[in-house]
């Protein structure tokens, strides 16, 4: 019988999702009155900043709360909840569900619980094996 041991590939570090200093996760929602929709992005060399959908460019984490005044649209801390092994799931970067999933992870499982690795063409997820409330993100976002 052999055992099944998480790889270094496969271990998500909390440092590729949450970056200390700012408070802030990848891919987390933020807004303000000039811009609806930003996504918390890396460049290519791993800079903190924000992706600006609709003018499809990608500002510096500084630029974006001065001069954008953005603000994250939810919490993403939650209480840490006892490891019983992950769930782990592949999400390809091109379905509707991808940002409104990882938006409710953020929110209800929180930074604590999950961890995020941003691949070319998909989003590794693991989550903590739990049971947390579900909430319909949808109506999350029409209600915001």
């Amino acid at each position: 019988m052999e055992t099944l041991h998480p790889s270094l590939l496969t271990r998500v570090r909390k440092s590729e999702y949450y970056h200390v200093a700012h408070d802030i996760a990848l891919f987390q929602w933020f807004r303000t009155n000039i811009v609806d929709f930003a996504r918390v992005a890396k460049d290519k060399k791993q800079n903190w900043g924000f992706f600006l959908p609709l003018s499809q460019k990608w500002v510096p984490y500084e630029d974006g709360i001065h001069k954008y005044g953005l603000t994250p649209m939810y919490p993403i801390h939650q209480d840490s909840i006892e490891n019983r092994g992950y769930a782990h799931l592949q999400i390809p970067k091109n379905v509707d569900i991808l940002y409104p999933f990882i938006d409710y992870l953020y929110q209800i499982w929180g930074i604590e619980n999950i961890g995020i690795r941003e691949q070319r063409e998909a989003v590794y997820v693991t989550v903590k094996e739990g049971e947390k409330p579900f909430f319909n993100i949808l109506w999350f976002h029409l209600r915001t």
